[in-house]
């Protein structure tokens, strides 16, 4: 009996650590999955507009003065509801500050000649309500065969521990993922 309640402390210690790394795991990997899936839209879909919004699956979970129903959906409003209905948007177990829609160089890297910030950038809340003025237009994107844009999502999520002992020692943590794409040439030069 004694060396049970010696025990229990520690054996419970180890059991809710599992239990909240496993579900800050899970967390980070449907974060992963999200931008993968919102990077491959954008990819997809370039240019291209979709009218009206309301036939875009998940559209009606965006923000309406951003995103009207009865207004174009483009490429990020695409992505923002391909996020909006997968694991990590329908889920409370983590909270999405931003997604941000990044243009990058050949070589991966974003043009950070803007007071250390990259340039061209569109970031948004999880309901599709933009932050800032987007300075990187869907519709302006490089979408000619041999000079292709290259994007790049990133979602920044905080996850809050969900038992008192780890809740009360450690800070909130916050993460983010972040997946690059070529965007898929939909003309060919001088087109």
């Amino acid at each position: 009996m004694i060396e049970f309640t010696l025990a229990l402390p520690f054996l419970m210690f180890v059991l809710f650590g599992v239990f909240e790394f496993g579900l800050m795991m899970y967390s980070l990997g449907s974060s992963r999955f999200a931008s993968a899936d919102a990077a491959r839209v954008i990819s997809e879909q370039g240019t291209l507009v979709i009218n009206p919004c309301s036939s875009v699956a998940g559209c009606s979970a965006l923000d309406r003065t951003t995103w009207p129903l009865s207004g174009d959906c483009d490429a990020d409003c695409q992505a923002l509801s391909a996020i909006n209905r997968g694991p990590l948007g329908t889920t409370s177990i983590a909270t999405i500050d931003e997604i941000d829609v990044v243009q990058l160089k050949s070589d991966g890297s974003a043009d950070t000649g803007c007071a250390g910030s990259p340039c061209n950038l569109n970031r948004y809340t999880l309901d599709g309500q933009r932050i800032g003025s987007p300075t990187y237009p869907a519709t302006t994107r490089g979408v000619i065969l041999g000079s292709s844009d290259y994007a790049a999502i990133t979602i920044k999520f905080r996850y809050r521990w969900k038992t008192g002992i780890f809740s009360s020692a450690f800070p909130v943590v916050s993460l983010s993922s972040t997946f690059n794409v070529k965007l898929e040439p939909q003309r060919f030069p001088g087109s």
